[in-house]
């Protein structure tokens, strides 16, 4: 399992005001599949956040903060709970070596829990307006919190999934192609 954020996900502790947040560790495996979110909303007697509520995966160039957006997924959050919920998510959103994971709500503050300090703790990329989620899109990550820990925590499992691929091989037999393709569980033929 990769956990990004803390795997106790604070409870208590301030209202975030921000609109993204991208947590300052990067993806170092090859590949891996986020499965599910725990997220601790902490709004008090403030409106509940917009449920726009999404994951998403940002290439960050480090030198220069250019975070470009990769990947994404819009997920369902219960706007007015205030205990931790888990968002599980039907297939996998992918991340790779090198990228970053984050959460967002492209219509307003997201008002998960915030707790400086602490330990563990982690830096975050933040913002307090709207970032698109055009996959391409990109925005200055020059603002950030930390150390401390936000109101989430992603899990991930270590990807299963080949992302290479190799040409296929073709052969031709009487009237019809075979093509056979390889892969990790053994091969199969298909015949067109």
């Amino acid at each position: 399992a990769v956990v990004f954020g803390n795997p106790t996900v604070p409870s208590s502790g301030g209202s975030a005001g921000c609109w993204i947040q991208i947590i300052q560790q990067p993806v170092t495996q090859n590949s891996i599949c986020i499965h599910s979110l725990a997220l601790h909303l902490n709004q008090g007697t403030n409106s509940n956040p917009p449920n726009a509520f999404e994951i998403r995966v940002y290439d960050v160039n480090v030198s220069s903060n250019i975070a470009t957006l990769k990947r994404q997924r819009d997920i369902t959050v219960d706007v007015a709970n205030q205990d931790e919920q888990v968002i599980k998510l039907d297939s996998c959103l992918m991340a790779y070596k090198g990228e970053y994971v984050g959460i967002a709500n492209p219509q307003g503050a997201m008002r998960d829990v915030v707790k400086s300090g602490g330990t563990p703790s982690w830096k975050y990329w933040n913002k307090f307006e709207a970032t698109s989620k055009v996959i391409g899109s990109t925005f200055v990550a020059d603002n950030e919190f930390g150390p401390g820990s936000l109101g989430w925590r992603i899990d991930a499992n270590y990807s299963t999934t080949m992302t290479t691929t190799k040409a296929p091989l073709v052969t031709t037999t009487s009237s019809r192609n075979t093509i056979q393709t390889t892969t990790r569980s053994g091969s199969s033929a298909i015949e067109a």
